[in-house]
Parts: C-alpha cells; structure tokens; sequence
C-alpha cells in the first residue's frame, strides 16, 4: 500500500495570493479530489471537485474572495491536506 497525500500547496507561487491559489494534486488511481476553502470562521467560502492524475497542476482562482486569511483543504477519500492562505487585493 502506497502512503500518498492528496495534494502540497504551492505557497512560493501562491501565498499571499491575487487571483489563484495552485496545488499540485497526488493521487495513485484517477480519483475525485475535493478542495475546499474554509474564511477563518470556519465557513466554506468556495469548493471544488477535480478529478486528478498523478503529479496533476491545478490552478484554483481565488480572485472572487475578498481580502483575507483563508485555509485550504484538500481530499481525495483517502487523506486530507489543508494549509493557510491571505488574499490579497491587486494593488491599482
């Protein structure tokens, strides 16, 4: 049995974040992927369902959000992942 995770947070690229956030989705079998961004409430503020390859980009636009900390969690069936995010407003 394989020990995988089902994504790792790309926070060089995307923390703090503008318009995306970008994970890279880790799976063994092409199994659904659900992605959740919780405010700091504990509230969904978006989701998302991918179905994802090994070693799969994904890009999740956040430009909807407003300004903020967020968390990121990530689910494939099998493990779960979450990380913290800000957003940021695109400076004029």
């Amino acid at each position: 049995m394989h020990n995988y995770s089902p994504a790792f947070i790309d926070s060089m690229n995307t923390n703090p974040a503008e318009d995306f956030i970008e994970l890279m989705l880790e799976s063994n079998t092409n199994r659904t992927t659900e992605i959740i961004v919780q405010d700091i409430l504990g509230r969904i503020v978006k989701q998302e369902f991918v179905v994802s390859d090994l070693n799969e980009g994904y890009r999740m636009s956040v430009e909807e959000l407003e300004a903020g900390n967020f968390i990121v969690i990530v689910r494939n069936g099998v493990k779960e992942v979450s990380s913290r995010f800000t957003k940021i407003e695109r400076p004029f």
